[in-house]
């Protein structure tokens, strides 16, 4: 697909994009939605010598598939509530907006490492407490 179509670089790209509220896309932005992506949907980009390109038309894509997913996310059983239809309908499609960042109760931090828990903490200023009376300070 952007094999076909005018590539830019990301610093060339976030020029061409529309901006809101006066500021534009940055450019770290595009690079995200190209490594980890948004709800499962990624931005197709290519290595292209030392740079990664993409394309409006690529960028038009991502944000569709966004808002397709936008619309999925209604369950058939709450359009039966709404309109008195039976909840046989299909299937619900959930979209993946409901998975949190945390893994089994484990709080994650920013960039998804693990943050430490108020004991951990607590006890690690107790060590150092500790040590710093040993040293006499």
């Amino acid at each position: 697909m952007l094999t076909t179509e005018a590539v830019y670089t990301f610093a060339e790209l976030v020029r061409q994009l529309p901006s809101f509220h006066g500021r534009r896309i940055h450019v770290s932005t595009l690079h995200r939605w190209c490594q980890r992506g948004v709800r499962g949907v990624r931005l197709e980009c290519r290595r292209l010598g030392g740079r990664i390109v993409t394309s409006v038309e690529a960028v038009d894509r991502f944000s569709a598939r966004l808002a397709e997913m936008g619309t999925a996310a209604v369950e058939p059983a709450d359009i039966a509530k709404t309109t008195g239809e039976s909840e046989s309908m299909e299937p619900v499609v959930r979209s993946a907006s409901h998975v949190t960042r945390t893994h089994l109760g484990v709080p994650r931090g920013r960039r998804g490492r693990r943050r430490r828990t108020d004991g951990a903490r607590q006890a690690a200023i107790e060590r150092e407490e500790r040590y710093l009376r040993e040293r006499g300070m």
